[in-house]
């Protein structure tokens, strides 16, 4: 699964290529802690990475 702000074009195109099953794509940064927490919920493990400032609550929320 992938969770990412780029376009649903884009989003798509990658999950494809790396084989993932499923995946959120045009998730602004305020959104992505509650998209990871509901991951979490469902018993899932998270990796994140992030590129800038505004992924800092989302990268907490993963930890």
């Amino acid at each position: 699964m992938m969770l990412t702000g780029d376009s649903e074009q884009v989003t798509k195109a990658v999950a494809a290529e790396l084989g993932l099953d499923d995946y959120f794509a045009e998730v602004l940064p305020d959104q992505k802690a509650a998209k990871i927490r509901e991951v979490k919920q469902c018993g899932l493990s998270v990796a994140m990475v992030g590129d800038g400032v505004n992924d800092a609550p989302a990268l907490v929320e993963a930890a």
